[in-house]
């Protein structure tokens, strides 16, 4: 199964009553007119994925609660400060003790706008590509026809 590219642009949101806030879009390199706003990101095991800040300014991900990284790194980029992290190959998971993909949190700081704390979740459900049909039943074995009897 091909590996997929991914970037989540993050981008700085300056608001009327003059806060600001970090917002998310996305992007699916392989499908570049598709991108989806917002987080939690979810991705399934062997995508690539980087954060890109779009003003420009140095980024910074941590991820509290450990990897969801083949790489185990949970600090991106690995030489701050830079507009963009490095690409990561999202690992390979087990479910949580209820049964549910794996999420992991992380802080994305961009300069000059106060921390956010969104979601990376694993799709374990294994969504990529068509099963293999099964296996055809063998063809019962032909009785040998019975030669009439002689009188």
């Amino acid at each position: 199964m091909p590996k997929h590219k991914h970037t989540i642009k993050v981008f700085t949101v300056f608001n009327p009553d003059g806060s600001v806030h970090l917002a998310y879009i996305h992007h699916n390199e392989d499908h570049p007119t598709e991108d989806a706003p917002g987080q939690p990101v979810t991705f399934p095991p062997g995508e690539q994925v980087m954060w890109r800040s779009m003003s420009g300014a140095p980024i910074l991900i941590h991820f509290k609660t450990g990897s969801p990284f083949v790489s185990g790194v949970v600090d991106l980029p690995a030489k701050p400060p830079k507009p963009v992290t490095e690409s990561q190959t999202v690992k390979n998971d087990v479910p949580d003790p209820a049964g549910n993909n794996p999420v992991y949190r992380y802080t994305v700081t961009v300069q000059g706008v106060p921390p956010d704390d969104p979601d990376v979740i694993i799709d374990l459900s294994g969504g990529g590509g068509a099963k293999p049909k099964p296996k055809p039943k063998p063809k019962p074995k032909a009785k040998p026809k019975s030669k009439p009897k002689k009188k």
